[in-house]
């Protein structure tokens, strides 16, 4: 998909329960979604969870799908440009803080930079289904300082963002 996926409910219809609290939300073990400036952000759980997030025919990918992406588009070190929206696109809260290092978005993904703590676009953040510990899991992540993308273990209580893709 072309865009961030944005559901509050599961394949089979039952709802992500929406947690809003900080403290609730990093201690679940169970999925669940929050909001954040319009952006839909998930827990590895709910990524994981068997009832499945993404429509039918569509998956949550691992990190040997988002390798074979990367590959694709030229290795690590370039892939994050050929992923990023280029400035000379404005679309809601898909601009990228100065200097957006490498951006082109030939690959036509489309990435859009999260409002981080400080109110700066500086840094994407995605899932993947590829767990690298009981309490952690590989997340794909690009920066506005750089054309490279980068494969990072973040906790399952972290709230990102997810692509869906074809079967």
């Amino acid at each position: 998909m072309a865009t961030n996926y944005k559901s509050a409910y599961y394949k089979n219809g039952d709802l992500l329960p929406g947690v809003d609290d900080e403290t609730a939300w990093n201690n679940l073990t169970s999925g669940a979604i929050t909001s954040i400036n319009n952006n839909f952000l998930y827990n590895y759980y709910a990524v994981t969870d068997s009832r499945g997030l993404c429509p039918d025919g569509w998956h949550i990918p691992s990190k040997q799908d988002w390798d074979i992406l990367i590959n694709f588009l030229g290795g690590e070190s370039v892939a994050g440009g050929k992923l990023k929206y280029n400035n000379n696109y404005y679309y809601y809260n898909s601009y990228w803080d100065e200097p957006n290092i490498g951006a082109t978005n030939e690959s036509g993904f489309s990435a859009e930079p999260l409002l981080d703590e400080n109110n700066l676009y500086t840094t994407g953040i995605w899932w993947s289904t590829t767990e690298t510990g009981s309490d952690s899991a590989i997340s794909i992540v690009l920066k506005n300082n750089t054309a490279s993308v980068m494969q990072q273990t973040i906790d399952k209580n972290t709230g990102a963002p997810v692509r869906c893709i074809k079967d």
